[in-house]
């Protein structure tokens, strides 16, 4: 009987103790995640965002937005108004930038790319439902949870890092280079670029006429309803800046994406590159140092975001646009074009189900630090579907690094395990010898050389119009 008692007494502190804990537990989930109440803004802080929204407002005056249409542009003179554009608003949207054929050709090309990056994570059985005339038919497979993807919800086609002992390397500029899988550059950004000549001319014209297509990804999303079991929900793109050391006119990163957008867009707010602007900014924020950073920094506070959303500007869709690096910008809901300017306005920041958006990074900057045969080394592994790792913990340091524009932090703070079929895979490019690189980007036609940072002479870029020649000064 004793021993009975002592059983049931034994039971019930377990259980008490059990409940405790679970309690405990409950008590921690909810002090972790209930909202810490903002701390009251200053006086300092609330006149900055009073005569933030009145300077926006008057450089808008003085500095009307407007979109232009990429088939005028055409002249030295052109390129030159719309630089002068740029230096006053941050911003370019250039209208009519893809043809029809070309985003039908990029949409299954960016199918294929997906299907090759996770060939190694998803069953081919599953791989082989896929659709390649619907791009949506991938979604069921975006989950950051069950295969890695890299940040599924920014909806950016990567993969996720893996340990710097399992990733595999190729000598670059006499460095050992770590590499990852990603197709997108090579297989959506470039041959998307090559079947639009014009756009890709004006690009080059304003920006970097003999620099290189930066190494990159393509975003799709649509925020799906009904979503399909298992994906990664996508979310908004928060209103940030990005800064990779871009310099105008002395080799740096020029940001610049293709778009294809229904309602939801990425939007931009125009003069966020102009000290004063950045100033108040900083300011507001409680963050002397907001532009000393490198990398993806948010400006997402949201009495922050209530003065930009109302400046907040998108362009139609079927655009190339290009932005100083610092021009905040983020996603949201928009109107439909404004006739006479051809911009579109601030609608909300809810999400709309089932609004694709299409966006195919093509910013350039001048190659740093490499030489001609680290170029053609280069080209040769990016064609084959490798470009060097953009995590942050993996190249830093080496010169290969100053060329890499879109680092990334590591971002489900998980690496995943490379499979051996994969590392196999990697391989066999970096290991195909010296000759057969070079006759392979040999063979390459001179425009994607170029692209790639070899350049070449304009006398045989015979992709290019004459008129298109002349805009570039070739």
């Amino acid at each position: 009987m004793e021993g009975g008692q002592k059983l049931k007494r034994a039971q019930v502190e377990w259980t008490n103790n059990k409940v405790s804990v679970k309690a405990e537990k409950s008590e921690k989930k909810k002090a972790k995640t209930k909202k810490a109440k903002p701390e009251p803004l200053t006086e300092v802080q609330e006149q900055a965002l009073l005569d933030l929204d009145v300077l926006l407002t008057d450089l808008s005056v003085k500095y009307p937005c407007r979109s232009f249409n990429i088939g005028e542009i055409t002249t030295t003179a052109d390129i030159e108004m719309l630089r002068k554009y740029s230096r006053q608003t941050g911003c370019v949207f250039l209208t009519g930038a893809m043809s029809n054929t070309s985003l039908i050709e990029a949409k299954r090309n960016f199918v294929d790319a997906f299907v090759e990056m996770f060939k190694y994570e998803i069953p081919a059985t599953s791989l082989a439902k896929i659709d390649r005339d619907n791009i949506s038919s991938i979604n069921q497979f975006r989950s950051a949870k069950e295969f890695n993807l890299g940040n599924a919800s920014f909806a950016y086609l990567n993969k996720q890092y893996t340990t710097l002992a399992d990733t595999p390397t190729s000598v670059i500029a006499y460095e050992s280079v770590y590499f990852a899988l990603n197709t997108v550059h090579a297989k959506v950004n470039i041959p998307l670029l090559m079947a639009n000549t014009h756009t890709t001319a004006v690009l080059l014209a304003l920006s970097h006429r003999d620099g290189m297509i930066s190494w990159d990804s393509a975003k799709y999303a649509s925020n799906p309803k009904p979503l399909p079991k298992g994906m990664t929900k996508q979310d908004l793109t928060k209103f940030h800046f990005d800064k990779y050391g871009a310099i105008d006119g002395a080799g740096g990163r020029i940001q610049a994406i293709l778009v294809s957008e229904e309602s939801v867009k990425l939007g931009y707010v125009p003069y966020t590159h102009l000290p004063e602007v950045q100033r108040l900014i900083a300011i507001a924020l409680g963050k002397p140092k907001l532009y000393d950073g490198n990398g993806f920094i948010g400006t997402d506070a949201p009495y922050l975001t209530k003065v930009l959303q109302r400046h907040l500007i998108a362009p139609d869709t079927n655009s190339l646009v290009t932005w100083t690096e610092t021009v905040i910008h983020a996603e949201a809901t928009f109107s439909a074009p404004n006739s006479v300017t051809g911009i579109c306005s601030f609608v909300s920041r809810k999400d709309q189900p089932n609004s694709d958006r299409f966006r195919f990074v093509v910013g350039t900057h001048v190659p740093s630090g490499l030489s001609g045969s680290d170029l053609v080394k280069l080209a040769h592994h990016c064609e084959k579907g490798i470009i060097p790792d953009f995590y942050f913990n993996s190249n830093r340091g080496k010169k290969v690094f100053a060329n890499i524009k879109n680092g990334k932090s590591t971002q489900n703070k998980r690496p995943r395990e490379i499979s051996q079929d994969e590392r196999v895979f990697i391989g066999s490019i970096i290991e195909e010898p010296c000759p057969q690189r070079q006759e392979f980007v040999h063979q390459m036609p001179p425009l994607k050389k170029h692209l790639y940072g070899i350049t070449q002479p304009g006398d045989q870029l015979v992709e290019f119009s004459e008129s298109d020649k002349k805009m570039l000064n070739f």
